[in-house]
C-alpha cells in the first residue's frame, strides 16, 4: 500500500520515450511534459527555430526542428552515466512534446516556378 507523500516510480516503456533506464519515472517525464505544455517553458522561438529550455548555456542556442527532436532524443536516450535521471526525464518530456504538441511544417526551401524546366 502506497502512503501518502510516497511517490511511485514506474519505469518509462521504451515504446514512448525509447529510454530503456529503468529509474527514469513516468510521472517524472510527465511533470516535465505538462510544464513545457501549458507554456511555462519556451521551446518556439519562431516559425523555424526552436530552442531546449532545460540547457540555456549550450554552444548553439536555436535550432531547426529537426535538430531539437535529435538534441532531445539524444540527451534522454543517453546510456551515459554522466547524464542524470532529471536530465534525462526533462529531454525525454521535450521529445514527447515536440513529437505530440508541436505541429511543424517546413517551408520549401526553394519557390517551384511553373513551367520552369530548366532547373534554375
Amino acid at each position: 500500500m502506497i502512503s501518502q507523500g510516497q511517490t511511485v516510480t514506474a519505469p518509462c516503456s521504451n515504446k514512448d520515450t525509447g529510454s530503456s533506464d529503468p529509474r527514469i519515472s513516468w510521472l517524472y517525464v510527465d511533470k516535465f511534459y505538462q510544464e513545457l505544455k501549458n507554456g511555462s517553458l519556451k521551446v518556439r522561438i519562431s516559425d523555424e527555430a526552436f530552442t531546449c529550455p532545460y540547457c540555456p548555456k549550450m554552444k548553439k542556442p536555436d535550432y531547426v526542428y529537426r535538430e531539437i527532436l535529435e538534441h532531445a532524443s539524444g540527451v534522454g536516450q543517453s546510456s551515459s552515466q554522466k547524464r542524470g535521471i532529471r536530465e534525462k526525464a526533462t529531454h525525454l518530456a521535450l521529445m514527447k512534446y515536440l513529437k505530440l504538441d508541436i505541429i511543424y511544417v517546413p517551408a520549401p526551401t526553394k519557390p517551384v516556378i511553373e513551367g520552369d524546366s530548366s532547373g534554375k
